[in-house]
């Protein structure tokens, strides 16, 4: 899983080992599909098949493909969002935006920080993809055009309920989450019924990007038993021992067999599975959330971006690396 390899190995030298992953999914109610689709073909009763399959997500779509299942599935008036079609766009009632976002440019190709991890650059032009220049701007309008009434996608406004409650409750077809969000859909809505699948992918990628977290479990050098507690960290994540951890978390292991063997509705996104070097995890998010309620309030894309990367940097200043 490239996550993994890249945030535990540094200059060839293991750092730490987690034990489960806790990957981005996309959560479908079915419910409320089955609703939307009915309203539509009763609407429009000669609907063609393509329309039709829209509503499904029995398997993953590609943004195209999901961009105009939403178009059919909101349900407005004006400003007004009776049934949103997916919980994207703004910041304060989806818990993870910052996450998501983040996520949205990796997968446009957008290069987060630098090889010396002392700039934020997904402000700029460059595109590891080869793909359109300014990634990372275009990944921050595709989010926030969720939220923007003059937008065909519109969707979503702060007026809704938290993105898990929405989707929970039936106000939301769609939520893009972490797979532990599960547990909380549970609790709201022990009935409720609907699908996961793999997290959407730009229409003909040949470089698909997943996205996780996890907890690595590792020793600092002051420790005065570090080998004893690199010795019980290699035990816990020994395939022979992992399983009851897993069971216990309802989450997939860290390994590569793990994940090949994990849940085939997002086993695919695990194996593409991303992060970023984020300084002060904390504040950072607090920086990406501004930059989305930025845009949310009409500023210029490319200013949002641009302050947001400034200030990632100056976070990025305060790192210490490690040696």
């Amino acid at each position: 899983m490239p996550a993994i390899s890249q945030d535990n190995i540094i200059k060839n030298k293991i750092y730490g080992l987690p034990l489960a992953v806790d990957p981005l999914v996309l959560f479908a109610n079915t419910e409320v599909l089955n609703q939307a689709q009915n309203d539509y073909t009763a609407k429009n009763p000669n609907a063609s098949d393509a329309d039709i399959h829209l509503f499904s997500f029995s398997q993953t779509k590609n943004w195209d493909e999901l961009t105009a299942a939403v178009k059919l599935i909101a349900k407005k008036s004006g400003a007004t969002i009776n049934r949103a079609g997916i919980t994207l766009g703004a910041t304060g009632n989806i818990k993870i935006s910052a996450d998501i976002l983040a996520w949205l440019m990796m997968q446009n190709g957008a290069k987060m920080v630098s090889e010396d991890l002392a700039l934020a650059q997904f402000h700029t032009k460059q595109n590891l993809f080869g793909g359109a220049d300014f990634p990372g701007r275009s990944a921050l309008e595709r989010y926030t055009n969720f939220a923007n009434t003059a937008k065909p996608e519109y969707t979503w406004n702060n007026d809704l309920p938290d993105s898990r409650r929405a989707f929970a409750e039936g106000k939301a077809a769609l939520l893009i989450d972490y797979l532990s969000a599960e547990s909380d859909l549970k609790l709201i809505n022990p009935n409720l019924d609907y699908n996961i699948v793999a997290l959407p992918q730009l229409k003909e990628s040949k470089n698909p990007v997943g996205f996780v977290r996890y907890n690595t479990l590792t020793v600092p050098k002051t420790s005065k038993n570090q080998v004893a507690a690199w010795e019980f960290i290699t035990f816990a994540a020994d395939a022979s021992n992992i399983n009851s951890y897993l069971s216990a978390v309802k989450q997939p292991g860290a390994t590569v067999a793990s994940v090949e063997n994990a849940n085939e509705s997002y086993s695919q996104s695990l194996l593409a599975a991303q992060s970023w070097y984020k300084p002060e995890p904390i504040q950072a998010d607090v920086i990406f959330n501004q930059m989305i309620q930025q845009i949310n309030q009409g500023t210029a894309s490319q200013t949002a971006i641009d302050e947001a990367a400034n200030k990632i940097t100056d976070l990025l200043g305060k790192i210490v690396n490690i040696e």
